[in-house]
């Protein structure tokens, strides 16, 4: 089945969640401040309890002090207001991130991994010297190229227990 922005879809998915989060910049939809990752919500546009469908077209990123304020709270003037915003800007890009996320996960599970995330992750103090480490990586731990959906080009993926004995062994 083709995921689009009307396909059904659980908001506790956490791929859903990560791929809400990413497209809305951490940024709640309703204020535009931040919102801390493990402090988000997924809000319904239109309350499902006024006929609002569980898909990403009305989904949109706030938090969870901000989502029990609006409760219910139905306008429909807002409400198709908001939507169009959300069908213009977020949705598609919830899309997108969903699918990469998706496949991401995935190939993880295979034990292979993006060099960037898995510093920011698990090596944060290398951070600053990623380039250094990616032309140096290609030559010292096994990798594959993978054309992700949505990406313009090959992506390495590396086997995360060679990456983690390497990069253990950088220096400082």
């Amino acid at each position: 089945m083709e995921l689009t922005v009307h396909t059904e879809i659980r908001t506790t998915d956490p791929i859903l969640r990560l791929s809400v989060y990413e497209a809305h910049d951490g940024m709640c939809f309703y204020t535009g401040q931040e919102v801390p990752f493990l402090q988000m919500a997924i809000d319904h546009i239109m309350p499902k309890k006024h006929g609002g469908p569980n898909c990403i077209a009305n989904y949109v990123l706030t938090s969870a002090r901000i989502n029990g304020k609006k409760t219910d709270r139905f306008d429909a003037l807002l409400v198709e207001r908001m939507q169009y915003i959300n069908h213009l800007v977020f949705a598609p890009k919830v899309v997108e991130l969903y699918k990469t996320n998706h496949a991401a996960t995935a190939i993880e599970q295979t034990g292979k991994v993006l060099l960037k995330e898995y510093i920011k992750k698990n090596f944060t103090h290398l951070s600053g010297q990623f380039s250094k480490i990616n032309s140096v990586a290609k030559n010292h731990v096994p990798y594959v190229r993978i054309m992700m959906p949505g990406w313009r080009k090959n992506s390495l993926f590396f086997d995360a227990n060679r990456l983690h004995e390497f990069l253990n062994g950088w220096p400082n």
